[in-house]
């Protein structure tokens, strides 16, 4: 649903989403990262969120022109998703990640 709502947002610039759980299928996730990412003039993003067991932040498939700064707290995520991260969002200058959420098997 949000996911819906944010493809309405064109002209936001700043979003914090704190305490969004995601109970679903890992392609829900992803849908709702792209539709963050195809905000065209998104420059600052905080995500603060709660997602089901075993399931964890999926990278982006589109790209972000426009977004500089990011946050995402609460979740699960692998080392090697943080260089995809970068490639999907040239623009960034700041990346605030939890590290103590890096997946099992993976190293920074």
């Amino acid at each position: 649903m949000i996911s819906d709502i944010l493809l309405e947002c064109l002209q936001l610039i700043h979003l914090n989403l704190v305490t969004c759980y995601f109970g679903g299928i890992q392609d829900d996730i992803l849908h709702f990262v792209n539709s963050i990412w195809n905000l065209p003039k998104l420059i600052c993003c905080y995500l603060s969120l709660n997602l089901k067991y075993e399931l964890v932040i999926s990278i982006p498939t589109n790209f972000s022109l426009s977004m500089e700064h990011l946050s995402i707290v609460g979740v699960s995520h692998y080392a090697n998703q943080l260089i995809h991260l970068s490639e999907h969002t040239p623009r960034l200058r700041y990346l605030s990640f939890d590290l103590s959420k890096i997946g099992d098997g993976e190293e920074l």
